[in-house]
């Protein structure tokens, strides 16, 4: 992974750390369970992630599997607030 692509997956994982995991044990708390969006939207957050670290992966991919997961990220924290709101 070269080193543009490093600092983004740095950036996406400085805002689940940050924010996300906030959002989410307020949504816990508040519900006393994890919901099952929220988690379906971590797994593929995380799937796009992996799929950067394939043997076979083409490197003007991963840019893309970024991307999508930064999509995901941003619909974890749409639907913490659904739930908090």
């Amino acid at each position: 992974m070269n080193t543009e692509n490093l600092k983004y997956l740095e950036s996406l994982y400085k805002q689940y750390n940050t924010t996300v995991k906030i959002l989410i044990s307020e949504v816990e708390v508040s519900y006393e369970e994890f919901p099952a969006s929220i988690f379906n939207e971590i797994r593929a957050f995380n799937d796009h992630i992996a799929r950067c670290y394939l043997d076979d992966f083409i490197e003007n991919k991963i840019k893309d599997e970024l991307e999508r997961a930064e999509s995901h990220l941003k619909r974890i924290i749409f639907d913490c607030f659904k739930y908090l709101n």
